[in-house]
């Protein structure tokens, strides 16, 4: 079974078959749903798990849990009582079997909540509150031991074995490293980004490498092998406890196979990128979409990469200038210079992360998430490290144009302070707007200015700072500069008329006056069109979606 979590759908994969078990999916043409064997009720599912003769899904907007089994739905609940309050389900990152239940963990905006699923309905579980308040990544039940990952503020994730006698750090990872899976006492496999890796009592060790992003790990039916969700991938791989693997599921065949996180014009064009390595350039006058390159070397630029693969593909930056384009993917930056068709690492290094500025490829970054090109100089969104930094293409000199590196979570800050004194908290994307650097502070949810050179004072631009451990929070208000509020801005574009963000999970397109002033441009009530790029091309503005869809509106 399949979570095809943005489609609205739950899938069976048989006999290298793929079907529909459930769900009435997303922007599918009213004749089609005749076909579909199961109540016509949106199950965008965020976890699966094996429950009896059947399993259970874990759905949002309401649709809570139900009950799968024998060509039947039973829906569960989408409520429990906590502290003698009902608490509605929220938000369940996680589902694992244990024993005759299910436990699942349910993320709320304050606290992460274990809940123990029966068919009888959904009760909390009384666990340490020290653990609610972590930013949990993945867990499992090896043996008595609960075996928990967590995101900390310096960006790596720690997993821990807590029982009766307390809680003990094993050791520390990537970011983003989640996903356990146990075979028993001190012996769990788990995702470290594009490898699995197993933790015994001797240590760590890789399994498998060649992943984006590992995000479940589940055994098979015969209990030979494991089967391995890569998100970013689009995935689904057998792999036996030897080593080797067999994908099982692709998504294959589609220009489009991922959500669009970055566009950029380029003259009449629009160049987009999505994380598993695909750059396409989508053409509003032609409205056709050409593919520029991806994972396999395909597309008009793929021959350039020289067979290069990116880990995670989550930044770039064209000079048109230049006939040049940065790519930022995972912690380095690699250059495809068009003019003399060369294609190497710029800087940073893809697989070592850190916090080092100097020359290009002597620094180091963690998790770059945006890079923007302007006037020889390229602003880098170093996420992880929560500073944004800079590099002059000239000199090919990387140094620290805003940030403290502390994050603001626990360092708050004032209207304004020094550039390198400023407290971020995930910066996300940048853009150039009222001769300032706009930063997106990501888990902050607001917009910040810096100068664009120099050693000057970086200040609150729009939204209120609200300073969270992990990606939700924030709110939806319109108004001026210390009223308003976003809630997971993803992408900023500068035109003349204001600044364009798509303020994700508000799944609205919002506009900045250059004095921070905030309104709604448009707004979509599906949480399945969460906006995560906009651009502004001709009189529309185009916009893509978690759907993996692009439309366009007028810009009004």
């Amino acid at each position: 079974m399949v979570a095809d979590t943005q489609n609205s759908y739950i899938r069976r994969v048989e006999n290298n078959t793929v079907s529909v078990l459930a769900g009435n999916g997303a922007d599918v043409p009213s004749e089609k749903l005749l076909e579909l064997p199961t109540p016509q009720k949106a199950f965008p599912v965020l976890a699966l798990a094996p429950y009896r003769n059947g399993f259970l899904s874990f759905s949002s907007r309401g649709a809570g849990v139900n009950f799968h089994y024998q060509n039947e739905v039973k829906f569960i609940g989408n409520s429990y009582m906590l502290g003698g309050e009902k608490v509605g389900l929220n938000f369940v990152k996680f589902a694992q079997r244990r024993g005759d239940d299910v436990i699942a963990l349910d993320g709320t905006d304050a606290r992460n909540v274990f809940v123990r699923v029966s068919e009888d309905g959904i009760e909390p579980m009384l666990l340490r509150p020290d653990i609610a308040v972590l930013d949990i990544m993945g867990f499992d039940f090896c043996g008595d031991d609960l075996i928990v990952a967590y995101s900390r503020p310096a960006g790596d994730v720690a997993f821990e074995k807590i029982n009766a006698a307390g809680r003990q750090l094993l050791f520390t990872d990537r970011p983003y490293s989640n996903a356990i899976f146990c075979f028993g006492t001190d012996d769990f496999a788990y995702g470290a980004r594009w490898e699995l890796k197993r933790y015994t009592a001797e240590g760590v060790k890789v399994v498998a490498g060649d992943f984006v992003h590992i995000a479940s790990i589940r055994t098979t039916l015969d209990g030979l092998g494991l089967l391995i969700t890569d998100s970013d991938q689009e995935t689904v791989s057998r792999l036996t406890l030897s080593g080797e693997r067999t994908t099982i599921v692709a998504t294959t065949g589609q220009i489009l196979s991922d959500t669009i996180i970055k566009m950029q014009n380029v003259g009449k064009s629009v160049l987009a990128i999505t994380p598993d390595g695909t750059m396409v350039e989508l053409k509003p006058d032609e409205g056709s979409i050409e593919l520029i390159f991806d994972s396999s070397g395909g597309g008009k630029w793929g021959h350039y990469l020289n067979g290069h693969s990116f880990t995670t593909l989550r930044a770039f930056a064209f000079d048109d200038v230049g006939s040049r384009l940065f790519l930022g993917s995972n912690h380095g930056i690699f250059l495809l210079n068009l003019a003399t068709e060369e294609f190497d690492l710029y800087a940073g290094s893809e697989d070592e992360y850190g916090d080092l500025d100097g020359t290009a490829v002597d620094a180091r970054f963690a998790v770059i998430r945006d890079l923007k090109f302007h006037a020889g100089m390229l602003y880098v969104a170093d996420a992880w490290n929560d500073k944004v930094r800079v590099i002059d293409t000239n000199t090919k000199l990387v140094s620290t144009h805003v940030g403290s590196g502390r994050n603001e979570l626990n360092y708050r800050n004032s209207m304004c302070a020094p550039n390198r004194s400023y407290n971020l908290n995930r910066p996300v994307a940048l853009e150039i707007f009222a001769k300032k650097l706009i930063i997106v502070n990501g888990y902050s949810h607001d917009l910040i200015a810096s100068p664009l050179k120099g050693d000057g004072e970086t200040c609150l631009f729009a939204g209120i700072p609200d300073p969270q451990e992990g990606q939700y929070g924030g709110g939806y208000v319109d108004g001026r500069r210390g009223k308003s509020r976003f809630s997971g801005p993803a992408h900023l574009f500068a035109t003349d008329r204001g600044l364009i963000v798509a303020d994700m999970w508000n799944n609205a397109l919002r506009l900045v006056s250059d004095k921070g002033h905030v309104s709604t441009v448009f707004s979509h009530p599906d949480i399945g069109r969460m906006m995560t790029s906009a651009v502004v091309n001709g009189s529309k503005i185009y916009f893509a979606s978690a759907d993996a869809t692009v439309k366009a509106i007028p810009f009004p």
